[in-house]
């Protein structure tokens, strides 16, 4: 059930002391997610819409899977996807949340959650593989084996997708047959979701560090170390990225030359990505690298179950908010108001300028999944094995 907290432990490797955590990716997070970066004009996913009425906390429909779901949901074109520990990638319609299609595997979708672009759904899953579905008909295109198993979420960027994987490396495969062009050895599993900017790939691994790739060659262009595995996603916002690690810092780094700006301790581990404000009506492919954070602040959550908001230009807390379980799934913020599945089971709503617990949603298990909002509902997944609707 503690997804990310477990998955710490399984990797034999490693020598993680994470007293009192428990834990998920999102896109965890990620991500998914998340996804949670900043894209390229050419980019294709659709996941922050505006519009629709303000969410208040009431169910709209709830579908249920045969596992648990940590992998958050992607929409697009009205529908959502979303992987299970049942080891199925689901098609939902988004209104009503009938089924679609559903594409099973032998193995188990944990962490990694789908990125869509042009005709292909792109998910990972534990046995290594990475497989590309026909977003029409729910059947395999192609899968390509890596050494390890993936949580890390893909990410397509012109004509190829992107991801990290446990067997240390960052891969680059052709988008449209699955063909290897490229991949990059690190020290660590690599959990972390890339974040892609102007044919740059940024990401976290195991082994503490954050690289930054060049995109068509998988050319190193710098790394920063942190004290811990980073297994959170990167987001990059006006030459700064910033980035949570297991250390419980929270940094800020300069994309120019790998540079410390500044760096700020929270309370727990950081596992889940940082949230950005996300303008009304606009395609999250279509954000350039510009200020676009709500007020200048952040929004981050960590393992002890709070929700920060951080300045982003001095890393200064602005307020922050308590769950009752932790947070390893990455925030969403829209009119306002930001939006985070907590270990607590429920989904919440905080005014994000304040803080102000607005509403929550009772899921009754864990949920690590990170949200995502289309036309005033917010779907997420949780342990249950649910996926929900509420607006």
């Amino acid at each position: 059930m503690l997804n990310k907290f477990i998955k710490l432990f399984a990797a034999s490797s490693l020598l993680l002391i994470l007293a009192g955590c428990n834990n998920a990716v999102v896109r965890i997070n990620p991500v998914s997610p998340i996804y949670s970066s900043l894209k390229q004009p050419d980019q294709f996913r659709y996941k922050y819409i505006a519009g629709g009425e303000i969410p208040q906390g009431n169910l709209l429909w709830k579908y249920r899977t045969g596992g648990g779901i940590s992998s958050s949901p992607c929409y697009y074109d009205g529908n959502i996807y979303i992987g299970s520990k049942d080891g199925n990638l689901y098609s939902l319609n988004a209104t009503t949340g009938y089924l679609n299609w559903k594409y099973k595997s032998d193995s188990s979708i944990a962490d990694s959650s789908p990125e869509v672009s042009g005709n292909y759904v792109y998910i990972g899953y534990e046995d290594g593989k990475l497989l590309a579905i026909d977003i029409n008909s729910g059947k395999k295109v192609w899968d390509f084996l890596a050494n390890g198993a993936i949580y890390s979420s893909p990410d397509a960027y012109k004509n190829n997708v992107y991801f990290g994987s446990r067997d240390k490396r960052v891969y680059c495969l052709d988008g449209v047959t699955g063909s290897l062009k490229w991949s990059f050895k690190t020290s660590g599993p690599v959990d972390s979701s890339p974040t892609i900017l102007n044919d740059i790939l940024y990401i976290g691994s195991y082994d503490g560090n954050v690289y930054a790739l060049n995109t068509n060659t998988g050319r190193l262009i710098w790394s920063y170390s942190t004290q811990d595995a980073v297994i959170s996603n990167p987001i990059v916002n006006d030459n700064t990225l910033y980035i949570g690690s297991i250390d419980k810092n929270f940094y800020a780094i300069n994309i120019k030359d790998g540079s410390l700006k500044w760096k700020k301790q929270l309370s727990g581990i950081i596992s889940g990505t940082a949230a950005f404000h996300c303008e009304a009506g606009v395609k999250e492919a279509a954000l350039p690298a510009r200020n676009s954070f709500h007020n200048n602040q952040i929004i981050i959550g960590d393992g002890k179950g709070i929700l920060y908001s951080v300045n982003a230009e001095n890393g200064k807390i602005a307020w922050q908010s308590n769950t009752s379980g932790s947070i390893f799934a990455s925030p969403v913020i829209i009119n306002n108001i930001v939006y985070i599945s907590s270990g607590d089971g429920h989904l919440y709503a905080f005014n994000s300028l304040t803080g102000e617990n607005i509403w929550k949603f009772n899921a009754t298990e864990p949920a690590f999944s990170s949200p995502i909002i289309n036309k005033g509902v917010v779907y997420f997944g949780a342990d249950s094995g649910q996926i929900y609707a509420v607006k």
